[in-house]
């Protein structure tokens, strides 16, 4: 029998599936908090509340996206209603807004001092990358995922 090193049963939680990243990371932050600030949003990443915040966020731009293109790539379709470039800006402010006060309080801000960052699972087609960056006002990063994506929202 042996003693567990430092992080083992969080690293052994997270290798089997019962703790996210997120928690993971937030029991080191647990640990390695302080103030009571970071202590706050420490508590709040190992409960998971973070990540659920950012899945949120994830599939409102998967939402978005699919929205934007159905109507290029279905315009001929009459059941296929694209999304009003009006009604675009504005679920994407009301996010962005969201994005921004959410990381002027959250974990990342107090622990590390990391900004949010866009982040799509597919290549990039044209003009889509710049529209991204544009809307989130963040730059964006590609990375290939066998995760499906719905064709439409």
């Amino acid at each position: 029998m042996r003693r567990a090193g430092p992080g083992e049963f969080s690293a052994r939680a997270y290798l089997h599936g019962r703790l996210s990243l997120n928690e993971a990371e937030g029991v080191a932050a647990l640990i390695a908090a302080r103030s009571r600030d970071d202590l706050d949003g420490a508590r709040r990443l190992a409960s998971g509340e973070l990540g659920r915040v950012y899945r949120a966020w994830a599939d409102e731009l998967t939402t978005l996206l699919a929205l934007v293109e159905a109507g290029i790539d279905f315009v001929d379709q009459e059941d296929v209603v694209p999304i009003l470039p009006r009604d675009l800006r504005e679920r994407l402010e009301r996010l962005r807004v969201e994005m921004a006060l959410r990381s002027r309080g959250g974990i990342a801000s107090s622990a590390d001092g990391l900004e949010p960052l866009v982040a799509a699972g597919r290549p990039a087609q044209r003009g889509q990358e710049h529209a991204l960056q544009r809307a989130a006002r963040a730059r964006a990063v590609w990375w290939p995922t066998n995760r499906a994506r719905p064709a439409m929202c």
